[in-house]
């Protein structure tokens, strides 16, 4: 508390003196702790924090503001807009992050189907839950060409982190030449006579791995 004094007369008669307090206002630092930088921000003692900045941090998921940290991460007491200002003084929030782990993405080759790729998510050696706390999606992910995996933060955490892969050619190989571990399978070829125009076959290619035709034009060309 601060001593202040006043100077008044007293007047001819009781007197009843209120005392009015207002809250004190102090500034919050954000350590992010390796993730984007925002401002610093004031509130009030004994009010909400109010609206909190959402830093991004790449590769990572932000899982929230706390007021203290170990390890390089956010830990004790987490902080959101609806928590009330306890702390008699200017302080600092710290981010905590949890890790998308993209390592184990890897090229792919051609299978025709929606190629996927396995991912993990973790906070302080904790996995977390794919659908409840994060998502994955991807783009570009049945044809040949770049594709790319997206893990988006959900329920209590927020960020993306994305990692692009490619989707390879399939290599043809018939009966002629790989025998049994052939990946296509050739058929309506017979011998025909002669004509004196060219002749040509109604040709069947099969791909064996998938169990479909294959279109001419588009998956081969004669």
């Amino acid at each position: 508390s601060n001593e202040v004094n006043y100077t008044f007369t007293m007047p001819s008669r009781d007197l009843v003196i209120e005392a009015r307090w207002k809250a004190n206002e102090y500034e919050v630092t954000f350590d992010g702790n390796g993730g984007s930088s925002v401002n610093n921000q004031s509130v009030v003692y004994n009010n909400t924090y109010g609206t909190l900045p959402v830093p991004t941090k790449t590769g990572c998921l932000f899982a929230g503001w706390y007021l203290s940290e170990t390890s390089n991460n956010g830990s004790g007491t987490k902080v959101t807009s609806t928590s009330t200002v306890t702390t008699a003084g200017n302080h600092t929030l710290y981010a905590r992050w949890a890790v998308v782990d993209l390592s184990r993405v890897e090229d792919k080759v051609y299978t025709g189907s929606q190629i996927t790729q396995t991912v993990t998510v973790s906070l302080d050696g904790t996995t977390l839950v794919n659908g409840t706390d994060y998502e994955v999606s991807y783009s570009n992910n049945i044809n040949v060409g770049e594709a790319e995996v997206i893990v988006t933060g959900k329920g209590n955490y927020t960020g993306e982190g994305r990692k692009t892969f490619t989707i390879s050619k399939k290599e043809m190989t018939t009966e002629e030449t790989d025998g049994e571990n052939a990946t296509i399978e050739v058929s309506g070829i017979e011998n025909k006579m002669y004509t004196g125009e060219g002749i040509t076959q109604n040709v069947v290619v099969r791909d064996k791995t998938r169990g479909v035709n294959l279109v001419e034009g588009t998956d081969y060309e004669i």
